[in-house]
């Protein structure tokens, strides 16, 4: 989660460039999204990146359609949400408690509201096994697989060799997830 704030800006910018090359309406939820996250305006990387992203988003918006602009609330909560669900299942132990959950996700997603078609509460997701993540209401079609890569780097090992080789030397890993009404 500890990137430095000159790599991270970088690679967001690599990042939103490349999706604005291709759609424009995603790079504008991926700014909007990036520029939600908390501001330090101590940081001069991150202030650079903030302006840049606001004359990014301004352009764009300029270009939208009616129907479009409608649309980018829907679209941009939707984008949280997902954000949120692949926190979720990074952040938490595969299998964990209910009561033993990131505090972040006890109460559900936030936001998420308008997606309920039950009431006003928002999506929330439990741990049922180490593979089975249940979301309630269930928002999507069906249920369905996928995996998250990931690598465990031991922090002495980090400290040791410096992290570039630390994790060139780790093991890849998989974690298979359900995901389930």
């Amino acid at each position: 989660m500890d990137c430095p704030s000159s790599l991270r800006f970088v690679f967001y910018t690599i990042g939103l460039n490349e999706i604005e090359d291709s759609n424009p309406y995603g790079a504008l939820l991926c700014s909007k999204h990036f520029l939600s996250f908390p501001l330090n305006e101590e940081n001069e990387e991150m202030m650079s990146f903030y302006k840049h992203e606001l004359e990014r988003q301004k352009r764009i918006l300029k270009t939208l359609t009616k129907e479009q602009y409608a649309m980018f609330d829907k679209y941009y909560r939707l984008l949280k949400f997902c954000d949120e669900l692949s926190l979720y299942v990074c952040m938490n132990k595969p299998g964990v408690k209910k009561k033993d959950e990131i505090d972040l996700f006890k109460e559900g997603f936030e936001g998420t509201e308008m997606f309920n078609s039950k009431g006003e509460k928002p999506i929330q997701a439990k741990w049922v096994d180490e593979e089975t993540i249940q979301i309630t209401p269930f928002p999507f079609k069906t249920e369905f697989h996928t995996y998250v890569k990931y690598k465990t780097i031991n922090k002495h090992e980090m400290n040791e060799k410096g992290i570039v080789k630390a994790d060139r030397e780790s093991e890849m890993k998989k974690q298979n997830i359900r995901f389930i009404q």
